[in-house]
């Protein structure tokens, strides 16, 4: 009679940690949503807040919708696969099914519940590790309630899914291990097929998290079956776990797109392209990454020459034309032939029009991108230390030293209270310590190596990408590992105290 009370307290504190985490999350949002009006915000049927991502997010389902194919309506051959589907196939049924501004408030709903998910998943996968219920659902209800997990959901409309989806991956790698389901293949076989679906999901998603895809063979390992059937099993889940991909980009090369390397897989680059985003650009920005860490810096540096130009402003008249350029660079290139080759990339935006329509690139663009491909080259062999070793790591700083706050009501609204400056402290140190902790624990205990090799590798593969070859972040490429890191921090403290609560209750000898 008491363990089926225990149960059943169990999955009532289970909805309630949803029930909290959904109310807070969804108000929290809400609040931002009024902060971002009176900010002069950009908000759609003021319902979300508009960012540059949404075009590519919802107009190819709203295309496929009005029979006009999946494109984000841009002009070219790009526009039919400028991001992967994941997000539009998660809004096409809410736009076909209601209005938009309904469909709107449904999208957002579903992300705000997604979140609360995610921590009542936690608080499901705390009990596993011998967390109090207590415990476990006052740290689950923490995540829930805290906004530097949650606080852009109304934002790109994107933000509740790919967390999610990781952490019910990580649940599901964390179950595998688990001493009374790791020794049932068919339990195992289960999970495994759950995974790949999930990590299916994922990867149409945010292709970024691929490196997850560890995780599927963390899983397959354990299960002890014969051969035939483990080869069966392994078609069988990389059907499921790259599937969709394969054929979305058999679709895409269907279409004319061609794929010359990892590069190019999901490239936004193309000769058809008919906007900023060209060789020029993107030469440019390669440059630029290896001592710049904002991206959204250098795009808007791109958008005013872009606007420049489509103006017929005069060179003099832009502000700043080479803010966007570190004095090393300057020095290694030469003013003179620097201001030189930026302006030839800007009178190359008005050929944009014309030469995307023949698929091909301008005389101008080709100088251009040979000549800062030409420059990166030089300023690697001439800066190598910081271009992959000290931006790298400012890279990181900026990863792992961040409060997640949403701007405008935690900044805009009340940044200049004493309470906010204190808040933010909280969650930047709460952020760098579920990026340290687990870092930390594998110089202490070894043996977690090699327990948890695939989940390392994972996250580490990941973290290197961002920090290596992203470089330009933006808060959204790594929000999505805040509750997987969270999670793994949890069980490192938990597995500390239980050593210390062992040697202090040790009998001692008379």
């Amino acid at each position: 009679m008491k363990s089926k009370q225990a149960v059943g307290n169990k999955w009532t504190q289970f909805f309630l940690v949803i029930l909290i985490s959904y109310t807070c999350i969804y108000g929290i949002n809400f609040l931002n949503i009024e902060s971002s009006i009176q900010g002069g915000a950009r908000v759609r049927l003021e319902k979300t807040i508009k960012t540059a991502d949404d075009v590519s997010y919802l107009l190819p389902a709203k295309n496929y919708l009005n029979n006009k194919g999946w494109n984000d309506g841009t002009p070219g051959i790009q526009g039919n696969y400028m991001r992967s589907p994941g997000y539009g196939l998660f809004c096409l049924p809410f736009l076909a099914a209601l209005e938009e501004s309904t469909a709107l408030s449904f999208i957002r709903t579903t992300q705000c519940l997604l979140m609360a998910l995610v921590a009542g998943t936690l608080f499901l996968l705390l009990l596993q590790w011998g967390f109090p219920n207590q415990l476990a659902f006052v740290v689950a209800s923490f995540l829930g309630a805290l906004p530097s997990f949650s606080g852009y959901v109304f934002y790109t409309l994107t933000e509740g899914i790919t967390p999610a989806l990781l952490f019910l991956l990580f649940f599901l790698y964390s179950l595998s291990r688990h001493k009374n389901i790791s020794s049932k293949k068919w339990s195992l076989t289960i999970i495994f097929f759950i995974a790949c679906i999930v990590f299916g999901c994922l990867f149409i998603t945010r292709p970024v998290f691929g490196t997850f895809a560890l995780l599927l063979l963390s899983i397959f390992l354990k299960i002890k079956i014969r051969l035939i059937k483990r080869i069966l099993l392994i078609f069988l889940g990389l059907v499921l776990a790259f599937g969709p991909t394969i054929l979305w980009e058999a679709r895409n090369i269907s279409l004319g797109k061609k794929i010359n390397g990892i590069s190019t897989f999901y490239e936004i680059y193309s000769p058809t392209n008919n906007s900023v985003w060209r060789a020029p650009h993107q030469s440019i920005y390669e440059l630029v990454k290896l001592f710049s860490i904002s991206g959204q810096d250098y795009h808007e540096w791109s958008k005013k020459h872009e606007t420049a130009a489509y103006l017929g402003q005069e060179w003099e008249d832009i502000e700043s034309p080479l803010s966007i350029f570190d004095e090393s660079s300057i020095a290694l290139i030469g003013k003179d032939t620097l201001t030189k080759y930026v302006q030839i990339f800007q009178q190359s935006i008005p050929e944009v029009a014309l030469y995307s329509e023949q698929n091909k690139y301008s005389a101008n663009e080709q100088l251009v991108a040979e000549k800062f491909a030409e420059y990166t080259r030089q300023y690697k062999d001439q800066y190598t230390f910081r271009s992959w070793i000290i931006t790298p790591l400012r890279v990181l700083k900026t990863i792992v030293w961040q409060s997640h706050l949403n701007h405008f009501l935690f900044w805009n609204t009340y940044g200049q209270r004493s309470w906010m400056r204190l808040f933010s402290l909280f969650t930047s140190l709460l952020n760098f310590t579920i990026y340290l902790l687990p870092f930390c624990c594998l110089f202490f205990k070894p043996k977690i190596i090699k327990n948890h090799f695939w989940l390392i590798l994972s996250v580490g593969f990941n973290i290197l990408y961002l920090i290596v070859v992203q470089r330009g972040l933006e808060q959204r490429y790594y929000t999505p590992l805040l509750p997987v890191l969270f999670a793994c921090s949890l069980w490192i403290i938990h597995r500390a105290l239980s050593f210390v609560r062992t040697i202090i209750q040790r009998p001692k000898f008379q």
